[in-house]
């Protein structure tokens, strides 16, 4: 049976991750482990609640394990036809390097992490704590916005520079896509267009492609001086419904987090952004 981590800091859009896990860990066929890991950036929880019963649990469960043992039984109330095993680790985890050691104790397969740049005032969770969640992990990271609620992902959006190997480590990907059927659009954005360049990219991509084991794919090249401003075109343009991205072992996704986008663009946050690792080249 697969593992999904999801790490709590019972905000809404932290909820609404927990949510989005359970609805995927059921269709997996997986467990479900809630985690509430508290980073050295933590601000003091505020906890918040569409649902007053669930607000006056939490009011009455001021300690994590209580919060999280809340936030398990109003899962188990809301969805009482699941077969999900919701299982809650204890704060501090394993103890030592609480995320590494949980990583290789419970055997991730996959973390889903609610985050909203535009909303991190509100969080506990920052984008430093996002970035040493992706860190550690030796898994692949879903990050969740508030605003996504689960449905059937019919087009998934890699987007690739094309420096990595993006046809390795793709399992969890492929699962995903066979789940649904989805179509994986592989994207590659040229910053600088031209006839050699954009000969070269398609050379790349129609490599890609033949060494995924997986037949419902194709490939496209956009232009655009700013790469993160193509991909949101991109995706807005085919309605896609999730993006994937690769966290290079030397550039770990600072273009993901460093919150230097434009503000009119999608790209970011609208979508569920899958991270996948790769291997050091």
């Amino acid at each position: 049976m697969e593992t999904i981590l999801c790490p709590a800091d019972f905000s809404l859009c932290s909820q609404n991750a927990v949510k989005y896990a359970h609805e995927l860990a059921q269709l997996m066929r997986a467990r479900l482990l809630l985690f509430h890991w508290e980073p050295a950036t933590a601000k003091p929880v505020a906890v918040l609640s569409n649902g007053q019963e669930y607000a006056d649990q939490l009011h009455d469960a001021p300690d994590q394990p209580h919060q999280l043992e809340a936030l398990a039984l109003k899962l188990k109330n809301d969805y009482p036809e699941s077969t999900v095993p919701v299982e809650v680790i204890p704060p501090g985890g394993p103890g030592g390097d609480t995320l590494t050691e949980l990583f290789r104790q419970e055997k991730i397969d996959l973390v889903i992490v609610g985050y909203d740049m535009q909303e991190e005032f509100q969080q506990t969770f920052t984008a430093t704590d996002l970035a040493v969640t992706i860190e550690k992990a030796s898994c692949p990271v879903l990050i969740i916005p508030q605003q996504a609620t689960f449905k059937p992902i019919w087009k998934i959006v890699y987007a690739t520079d094309l420096k990595s190997e993006p046809a390795a480590d793709c399992a969890f990907l492929l699962r995903l896509a066979h789940l649904f059927n989805a179509e994986i659009m592989l994207l590659h954005v040229l910053a600088q267009d031209g006839a050699g360049a954009r000969e070269l990219a398609i050379e790349a991509l129609q490599k890609v492609y033949s060494k995924l084991p997986y037949r419902n794919v194709s490939f496209y090249i956009e232009a655009s001086e700013v790469v993160e401003a193509g991909i949101s075109e991109f995706i807005s343009k085919n309605n896609a419904d999730m993006l994937v991205v690769s966290n290079h072992p030397r550039k770990k996704c600072q273009h993901l987090l460093a919150g230097k986008f434009p503000h009119n663009t999608a790209y970011h946050m609208q979508l569920p952004l899958l991270i996948r690792q790769t291997s050091a080249q």
